[in-house]
């Protein structure tokens, strides 16, 4: 996530198997812009 102020903020997190909505608190209230980046679990 990148703050309005440019201060860049990294949070991995884990989303669960089940279709449906999910929220995801980041803490920052100022965000200009978020990326998802989707990978696979580990084998």
């Amino acid at each position: 996530m990148t703050a309005e102020d440019g201060t860049r903020h990294r949070k991995e997190i884990t989303l669960s198997d089940k279709p449906g909505p999910q929220t995801v608190s980041t803490g920052i209230s100022d965000a200009k812009s978020v990326r998802l980046t989707l990978g696979s679990p580990p084998v």
